[in-house]
């Protein structure tokens, strides 16, 4: 038996005798048992003139005798030659020092400071083989030993965290969301941000940017969490300072004037402090474009985002908050057909509800699609289709169609070719809250009142031309 085949067997595959078979297992064995002197000669030279590391095509080119035929094996030399060497072995087209790759990988890790940062001179003392050498050799055989950052080595860079804690190690200061990206280019800034504001090691010090929690900055929660900060260590604080201080932290003046003076603060002669006062919601529904009566019910039509349909949470008008009245930086639930509550919230920006993705999937609606969000009577909320816009339509149709309220006229949207002016300004006086046949004038007042200037000069428009 060799290895797990017969003499005869052997001997049947390469077409000789199991004689002959025999007798050149015998000639392997008593050299590899006694390597003739030329051979070990052979091994040492090559030893000594090709380690660490070389591509075998330059040693080839040096001593071409290497790619001829072995009288024994039929294969190149240096593949007999190497298979008799303990000292150096052929790696993926290189004469490289036994276990060079796994010296390499553990010089690495050796090497690896705790923010995962090494780098090629470090590494290549380390594992006793110059830096061009084991740049090209790692390059070739696609041992990873990093990804090179600003002169250095992130050689632990599976996930986010562990790239931007290396990176900013590297980089010794605060750096932007942007910034930890593009350097390794990889996933998307929004699942980096997620993750980074998840690790341990990383904190977030302005509205776009992160550091090393070790090197103890402030973390950064909010612009008004950090308005807050400021306003309670002396009970105020002047808004030129706030304002600086926030564009520091890559933040716009503006948006500090907004936080300011969205009800959790007052300014007063140029200061900031706490309002006391319980803050008031006076938008009026009624005011809301968009939003009209059907019944008890209140209904608002949107058009569908790529936000929606991702299952982002949205912006409503504040009249829609005050109408489910909605506390400042309270929320209210509303039951749903779907058994989970939707949730209305009025914060210092404005008003939002939670996601309608799951909606949006079991009325198998998509982006740029229309939807009335429904807010019952009875304080449940619903999602219904509403009829998309057409562009075969004119007069009152089209206004009707335009406002989403074809769905009203008698016979359904199919019909909305027959509906008369009268008909048309009952549906619309409805929908706004009006008596059915309200003057024009308060229709048109209605509309501007709501800025929907569009709606109301279109009906303007369309009593002029009867």
């Amino acid at each position: 038996m060799i290895g797990r085949e017969t003499l005869d067997a052997l001997g049947e595959s390469f077409g000789v005798t199991r004689e002959r078979v025999r007798q050149i297992q015998g000639r392997v064995t008593a050299l590899i048992e006694q390597p003739p002197t030329d051979m070990l000669t052979a091994i040492t030279a090559l030893a000594h003139r090709f380690l660490p590391a070389t591509p075998l095509t330059e040693a080839e080119n040096e001593i071409p005798a290497l790619t001829q035929p072995c009288p024994i094996t039929g294969g190149p030399a240096v593949e007999t030659i190497a298979a008799f060497a303990t000292t150096w072995e052929l790696s993926s087209g290189w004469i490289v020092r036994a276990g060079l790759a796994e010296a390499i990988r553990q010089a690495m890790v050796d090497t690896t400071d705790d923010h995962g940062v090494s780098t090629i001179a470090a590494i290549s003392r380390e594992a006793g083989i110059d830096e061009e050498t084991l740049t090209a050799f790692t390059a070739d055989t696609g041992l990873s030993i990093g990804v090179p950052v600003r002169g250095k080595l992130c050689t632990r860079s599976s996930n986010y965290g562990d790239r931007a804690a290396a990176l900013l190690s590297i980089a010794g200061e605060p750096l932007t969301a942007d910034t930890i990206f593009e350097t390794f280019g990889t996933g998307n800034i929004r699942s980096m941000s997620n993750a980074l504001s998840a690790d341990p090691r990383i904190v977030r010090v302005g509205r776009d940017t992160w550091a090393l929690e070790e090197w103890g900055m402030e973390e950064f929660q909010s612009l008004a969490h950090w308005i807050a900060t400021r306003v309670d260590a002396d009970g105020s604080a002047p808004l030129t300072e706030l304002i600086e201080g926030a564009r520091a932290l890559g933040l716009a003046e503006s948006s500090v004037r907004t936080y300011c003076a969205s009800g959790e603060f007052i300014v007063e002669d140029g200061t900031v402090r706490r309002n006391d006062n319980t803050v008031e919601n006076n938008a009026d529904p009624n005011d809301v474009k968009g939003l009209y009566h059907r019944g008890t019910d209140r209904e608002l039509l949107v058009t569908l985002t790529a936000d929606h349909v991702r299952g982002s949470g949205s912006g409503v008008p504040r009249g829609v908050a005050a109408m489910k009245e909605v506390p400042f930086l309270g929320k209210v639930a509303m039951p749903t057909r779907l058994g989970r509550d939707q949730i209305i919230a009025w914060n210092r920006t404005g008003a939002t509800i939670t996601s309608i993705r799951d909606f949006l999937l079991d009325l198998d609606l998509t982006e740029g699609q229309r939807v009335w969000l429904v807010f019952a009577g009875d304080g449940s909320f619903d999602i219904r289709r509403a009829t998309p816009l057409r562009e075969d339509l004119d007069g009152w149709a089209a206004l009707l169609n335009t406002l989403g309220l074809d769905d009203r006229v008698p016979g359904g949207p199919d019909q909305i070719g027959q509906v008369s002016a009268g008909s048309a300004l009952e549906i619309i006086n409805t929908a706004l809250g009006l008596s059915p046949d309200a003057a024009v004038r308060r229709t048109v007042a209605m509309f501007n009142h709501r800025r929907d200037e569009e709606a109301a000069a279109e009906v303007m428009g369309l009593i002029a031309y009867e």
